[in-house]
C-alpha cells in the first residue's frame, strides 16, 4: 500500500526538492487518511490546508494488471471529490501567500475554476497536471501558467486525427484565438509587444495511420553495448509501447550488418489505433497477438535509419518511428522523433534496478 496520487506525490516531491509546500485536499476519517495525513506531516508539509471528510472515505485507486501484463486503474474518489469551493476560500490565504500553484483534476471542476481564478488574480503562476484527462472548460486556459500533459492527454485536450476541411478550419481557429487569451496579452504587454497583433503559423500534418509503431535504441539500454540496436514495436500508435501498457514485440539486430541476431514475441494484448476523430484503446486481435508486427525488411530499414541519426547527433539515439499503412516499403517507415538515449550506466541505481526487474518479467 503506498500512499498518493498525483497530488500528494508532488506536494512530497516539492518539498524534497526544498520548496515550502502547503497542501490544499481532503481526506476520509479512515487509516488511508491518517496515513496521508503522517506521511506529509513527516515531509514538512503544511497540512492547515487538508481537511478531513467524516462522511466520505479517503479517495484510493487500485492498479489491476490482466494475465497479458496490461493494466487498468479502478479509482473511486471518495472525499476528494467533497473539497469545495468553500474549502479554498477557507485557506484563501495559503493561495495568496504561495508563488504557484499546481493542481491536478482529482477534485471538482468547479473547485479547480475557483482555486485557478483566486490564484490568477492574486498574481500567482497556476499550473495544472490534467489527470485525469477530460473536457477542460475554455474558462480554465486563461488562468493558467503552464499545464503538464502527457501523450493522452495532450491528445484529449488538443484534439488529433482531425478529419475533414471544416474540423481543420475550426482546429486552426482555436490556435489562432488562443494569441488572445489573457495570458498571452499578458506576457505581450510585459515583453512590450503589441497587444492588437500577434502572428502565428499552425503547421497542419498528415496523421500517420500507423499499422505499427514503437521506439528504437541505437545501443542496447540496459548493457551500453553500442554494437547492438533494439527495436520493441506492437500494433497501432506506438503510445503503447512508449507509456509501457503493451508487452511488445522486441527485435536485437546487430548494427554493422543489421542482422537480426534475435527476436521475441510480445503478447501486445492492447493498441491503439485511430478512430472517427482522436484515438482509441482496443484489445488486440489474437491472430495480431500471435504475430509479429514487423517483417523483416521493415525491422531493418528501421535499423538503418537508425544509424543515419546517430551518425548525425554522434551519440546513441532513442527513437519513435511508425510504419504507414498507406505508403508502401520503405516510404512506409517514418521516423517520428528522436532523443539522445539514456544507458543502465549512466541512470541512478533505482532506475537500474527497475530495469532489471522488468527484463526479468
Amino acid at each position: 500500500m503506498y500512499a498518493g496520487g498525483k497530488g500528494a506525490n508532488q506536494a512530497v516531491a516539492a518539498a524534497r526538492l526544498g520548496g515550502k509546500v502547503a497542501f490544499i485536499s481532503k481526506v476520509g476519517n479512515d487509516i488511508f487518511g491518517k496515513q496521508t495525513i503522517q506521511n506529509l506531516e513527516k515531509e514538512g508539509i503544511d497540512i492547515s490546508g487538508l481537511l478531513t471528510d467524516p462522511g466520505l472515505p479517503s479517495g484510493i485507486a487500485q492498479i489491476l494488471v490482466d494475465k497479458n501484463a496490461e493494466n487498468c486503474i479502478v479509482v473511486a474518489p471518495g472525499s476528494n471529490m467533497s473539497l469545495l469551493r468553500e474549502d479554498v476560500e477557507k485557506n484563501l490565504s495559503l493561495l495568496t501567500d504561495a508563488e504557484s500553484l499546481l493542481m491536478q483534476l482529482e477534485i471538482p471542476l468547479a473547485t479547480i475554476l475557483y482555486a485557478a481564478s483566486k490564484a490568477f488574480k492574486a498574481g500567482k503562476k497556476v499550473i495544472v497536471n490534467p489527470a485525469p484527462a477530460i473536457d477542460l472548460p475554455d474558462e480554465l486556459f486563461q488562468y493558467l501558467y503552464l499545464i503538464t500533459p502527457n501523450e493522452s492527454e495532450a491528445e484529449f485536450i488538443t484534439g488529433i486525427n482531425v478529419r475533414g476541411e471544416s474540423d481543420l478550419i475550426e482546429s486552426i481557429k482555436r490556435v489562432w484565438s488562443s494569441t488572445f487569451n489573457a495570458r498571452s496579452l499578458s506576457a505581450r504587454k510585459r515583453a512590450g509587444a503589441p497587444l492588437e497583433t500577434d502572428p502565428i503559423g499552425v503547421a497542419v500534418l498528415k496523421m500517420v495511420n500507423a499499422r505499427t509503431a514503437g521506439v528504437l535504441f541505437t545501443a542496447d539500454p540496459n548493457t551500453g553495448d553500442t554494437s547492438r540496436m533494439i527495436i520493441e514495436a506492437n500494433w497501432g500508435l506506438g503510445e503503447s509501447v512508449v507509456s509501457g501498457e503493451a508487452l511488445p514485440d522486441v527485435f536485437v539486430l546487430e548494427k554493422e550488418s543489421l542482422e537480426i541476431i534475435d527476436r521475441k514475441l510480445g503478447t501486445k494484448g492492447r493498441l491503439i489505433t485511430l478512430q472517427e476523430r482522436g484515438t482509441v484503446e482496443k484489445e488486440t486481435p489474437a491472430e495480431k497477438c500471435g504475430s509479429f508486427c514487423l517483417c523483416d525488411e521493415e525491422v531493418k530499414e528501421i535499423g538503418k535509419l537508425g544509424k543515419v541519426l546517430e551518425a548525425h547527433f554522434g551519440v546513441p539515439q532513442d527513437t519513435e518511428w511508425a510504419v504507414d499503412a498507406d505508403r508502401t516499403f520503405p516510404e512506409n517507415v517514418i521516423l517520428l522523433q528522436t532523443r539522445a538515449e539514456v544507458i543502465a550506466q549512466q541512470k541512478k541505481p533505482i532506475d537500474q534496478v527497475i530495469d532489471m526487474m522488468i527484463s526479468r518479467f
